[in-house]
């Protein structure tokens, strides 16, 4: 059974920053910086990117790609 990513278009920006502080700054890189405007509490991702003209499959790639693994300390 397939499972749906973690972020997909239809997140609300609000849902999407609460989920990860990661989002701010992928939104940041991409020139969107008002994130708790009144807005977010009701602008999907896929609306936001085209109002704020981003490109919305390449923020769901960076939002969803699997988190680097965490450097182990040296024994």
């Amino acid at each position: 059974m397939k499972t749906s990513p973690p972020f997909h278009p239809d997140m609300l920006l609000e849902e999407a920053l609460q989920r990860s502080p990661l989002v701010a700054e992928a939104m940041r890189r991409r020139g969107l910086c008002c994130f708790y405007c009144p807005a977010a509490m009701v602008e999907t991702l896929a609306e936001a990117a085209r109002i704020h003209p981003f490109n919305l499959d390449e923020l769901l790639a960076d939002l969803n790609a699997p988190a680097p693994p965490k450097e182990r300390p040296a024994s």
